[in-house]
């Protein structure tokens, strides 16, 4: 899902985060957390990565990315539709479906460095 502090803040979908007023978007990191991939391969399938990579900024996981997008550090993120039930989620916000649902990563699935999540 996308999030941000203020609901104008948010683009229609995720192929617009490319306009240039989202300075920073916010993922958790794809080398290390199954969401960020997840967030990642769907701004791949929006045919927006190209654009906004050097724009991105990497959360080590996702409460991070939405510390991030609710201090104003960046102005949307891209998290898992869950986080928004995450105790430490903040408690104002905004957000929109940013792809289809993506399932969670299954319990004892290992990731590419071998850690079993």
């Amino acid at each position: 899902m996308l999030w941000a502090r203020d609901a104008s803040l948010l683009p229609k979908d995720r192929a617009r985060v490319r306009d240039p007023r989202f300075v920073k978007i916010a993922i958790a990191s794809p080398e290390h957390a199954p969401y960020g991939r997840a967030a990642k391969q769907a701004l791949e399938a929006a045919g927006a990565w190209k654009d906004v990579a050097k724009r991105t900024i990497y959360g080590e996981n996702v409460q991070q990315t939405l510390l991030w997008a609710s201090t104003g550090n960046a102005e949307v993120s891209i998290v898992a539709s869950r986080s928004r039930r995450a105790p430490a989620a903040p408690t104002s916000r905004s957000t929109r479906p940013s792809a289809p649902r993506i399932p969670p990563p299954r319990r004892g699935a290992r990731d590419r460095a071998g850690i079993v999540r």
